[in-house]
């Protein structure tokens, strides 16, 4: 049998293969024998009893993690096996991190150890501060970009309750909730939700746009057009926020838009069909343009 991902073959002890148990422990764990050649077969390792005290020690010490060691025999020939399992933090070898990848024995450096560090740690790239960095070197439109594309896939906050309670049926899915929220508030006309996270909780804070005592005429008077089958949801969106004047840009940052191109379309269809007024209606293209409902234009 050929060396592999998780096994490799050795025919005697030498110091030096702490590094490929610390590389075993970094990775996906893993099995050394003592007493084999290159194929796997037994030849044999000579004062097998006292590697067996030996090699345990020298792990704990040198590496700070147990193993198990096994003595086996073959054809009488007695050959020692060093279980591996993967260690949850990073394993070092006299400040090295060693890592095996395939059948080989990897010396993480540079950009490759701060990213298995990172990993193992726990702590994602976004948390770890840059010294050097001042807020001249901050750019609007990087924060624009990265706003529109920080979709990513959810990630429960306590993910072995949130498991329980899938697979007991009280939940149906995760993954969809705060965009469901958002998509809500912006259908009944309300500011997108504010969200507190902290160490313990998180808070949800949901602000109204309007006040209690025009809260049931408002809603009857933009009823009829949310509810409109002939219209797309983002058209009724649109209306939905568009109680008050609104410019294309303030529209399509309530909706979770950069640009005003995701709208534009919606826009021109709300006009045409009489559902969207202008706010200047004689300089279409001025700059200070808004839209409001129909319904609430005076």
């Amino acid at each position: 049998m050929a060396e592999s991902q998780n096994i490799e073959w050795k025919e005697s002890w030498r110091d030096e293969y702490l590094k490929w148990i610390c590389g075993f422990a970094n990775a996906q764990g893993g099995k050394i024998y003592i007493g084999t050649n290159d194929d796997g077969t037994v030849i044999g390792v000579r004062d097998s009893k006292k590697l067996m005290e030996d090699i345990p020690n020298k792990v704990r010490d040198v590496l700070g993690i147990i193993v198990d060691v096994n003595l086996l025999s073959e054809n009488s020939k007695e050959y020692i096996e060093i279980c591996v399992n993967p260690n949850t933090y990073p394993v070092n070898y006299r400040g090295e991190y060693h890592y095996r990848s395939g059948s080989t024995k990897q010396l993480l450096k540079g950009q490759a150890l701060n990213q298995f560090l990172l990993k193992k740690t726990g702590i994602t790239w976004d948390s770890v501060s840059m010294q050097e960095a001042a807020i001249k070197d901050l750019r609007n439109d990087s924060f624009d970009i990265f706003r529109e594309q920080a979709v990513h896939k959810s990630r429960p906050y306590n993910p072995l309750i949130a498991n329980t309670f899938f697979r007991a049926g009280f939940i149906e899915a995760w993954g969809r909730g705060i965009q469901k929220i958002k998509d809500s508030c912006i259908l009944a006309g309300n500011d997108i939700p504010e969200y507190k996270v902290k160490r313990e909780d998180i808070m949800v804070i949901f602000r109204s746009s309007y006040n209690k005592n025009t809260q049931d005429s408002t809603q009857d008077s933009i009823q009829d057009d949310t509810q409109d089958v002939n219209l797309t949801d983002k058209e009724r969106q649109i209306l939905s926020i568009c109680k008050e004047e609104k410019s294309k840009q303030e529209i399509a940052n309530l909706m979770g838009y950069r640009t005003i191109k995701s709208i534009k379309p919606e826009i021109e269809s709300l006009l045409k069909k009489g559902k969207l007024k202008m706010s200047i209606p004689d300089k279409p293209k001025s700059k200070n343009q808004k839209y409001i409902a129909a319904k609430f234009y005076q």
